[in-house]
């Protein structure tokens, strides 16, 4: 078979300019269907971690409250708040309900005396050198905060703790005094600590919430039994707490959270 060459030459293809066109516009397709994939990424990224975020952030207001709610467990009124600011709470609380009780005796007689460096109990079972004890007559109001000194008599009967510090007050039994309560107590402190929400009980420090914002990570406010905001430890009834949690990873990434706790153990 016989090619025209004359065909051949009026075969036309395409130009330099055209060729440039089209690789141009290629580019530009390439480049937008780039650009939306990674947009769709982040975007799924961003929801993911915001779901994180929001389900870490529920779990850490739901610790916090129930943390709040021991505010004074197991205290008399007058020993529950011992301070109050925007980032902290530090509080006593009878966090292992460990209690006895001076053993009863008739109307009249002394359940202990000031200036004893021993107090008898019912059982002295579970109760350590160091703890912190406080006293309580609920009957009169009368109570204070003591300390363990040494091992405690559990052989003896009654038993007896061995105190730091020798008793203040007198403890008398009455027609309406029978019952003279004996309890060990904690001291704890909530507070925004960097990025982290810090509790410590008794000296001892344990991270409670972290990857919280450190300005704004956790902010309280106190109110009385009228709802009246109050910076009087004495009149504190309920606290409305603000969690602001973060993604270390990523600053979009954040959600705040709200609670009110109500002060159960915390007289009206």
């Amino acid at each position: 078979m016989t090619i025209s060459i004359k065909n051949l030459n009026n075969q036309s293809g395409m130009t330099l300019t055209e060729t440039l066109m089209a690789t141009a516009i290629g580019v530009v397709i390439i480049a937008a269907t780039f650009t939306i994939f990674n947009a769709q990424q982040d975007s799924l990224t961003s929801a993911n971690e915001e779901l994180l975020i929001h389900s870490k952030g529920r779990l850490a207001a739901e610790s916090l409250a129930k943390d709040i709610r021991l505010v004074g467990f197991g205290l008399p009124p007058g020993a529950q708040i011992l301070s109050i600011s925007e980032n902290s709470i530090t509080y006593r609380a009878a966090l292992s309900d460990l209690q006895t009780s001076i053993p009863p005796g008739p109307s009249g007689s002394f359940a202990a005396n000031s200036g004893d460096n021993n107090l008898n109990v019912v059982s002295a079972h579970g109760f350590a050198d160091l703890y912190n004890i406080v006293i309580y007559d609920p009957a009169t109001g009368d109570y204070e905060l003591a300390s363990i000194d040494g091992e405690p008599d559990i052989e003896s009967d009654p038993n007896s703790l061995p105190l730091s510090e020798p008793l203040k007050n007198d403890y008398k039994f009455g027609l309406n005094s029978m019952f003279i309560k004996v309890s060990q107590y904690n001291t704890v402190t909530i507070e925004l600590s960097g990025t982290d929400i810090n509790k410590n009980v008794d000296g001892g420090t344990s991270v409670l919430i972290s990857d919280v914002d450190s300005s704004k990570g956790l902010v309280l406010e106190y109110f009385d039994v009228n709802e009246n905001s109050t910076s009087d430890v004495s009149g504190v009834h309920k606290i409305a707490v603000s969690i602001s949690m973060i993604d270390p990873d990523n600053d979009r990434a954040s959600i705040d959270f709200k609670t009110d706790v109500t002060l159960r153990n915390i007289a009206a």
